[in-house]
Formats: C-alpha cells, sequence, structure tokens
C-alpha cells in the first residue's frame, strides 16, 4: 500500500469516528422524544368488499 493510500485510510477513519461521536450525541440527547414522534403508522387492509367506505367518492374510485 502506498503512502496517500494509507494517509487517505487513517482519514477516513477520523471521519467516520467523528461521524459516529456526533449521532452518539445526538441520539442520547434526544432520549425517549423519537419513539414517542414516530410511532409506526398501522396500515390495514380490507379483507371484503364489504368493509370498504360507503363514500360516493371512494365508490367511484374502483
Amino acid at each position: 500500500p502506498s503512502v496517500p493510500e494509507e494517509s487517505r485510510q487513517e482519514y477516513q477513519k477520523g471521519l467516520l469516528r467523528k461521524l459516529n461521536e456526533r449521532a452518539e450525541v445526538r441520539l442520547t440527547s434526544q432520549g425517549d422524544k423519537v419513539s414517542a414522534e414516530k410511532a409506526r403508522k398501522i396500515n390495514n387492509s380490507y379483507k371484503s368488499e364489504g368493509q370498504l367506505p360507503q363514500d360516493p367518492d371512494i365508490q367511484d374510485l374502483k
């Protein structure tokens, strides 16, 4: 391996370390806010046509 390649790899390791440190600080400072803000949306599918909404506008979409 050449000297420029080794220095590039060392620089990349330093950047990765700095990025990970910043991410750790950001995530630890948020605490439990993430789970409260990003509640997972649940998609429910209709099992039969009778369960579809009866709104006339929706009926026209068929």
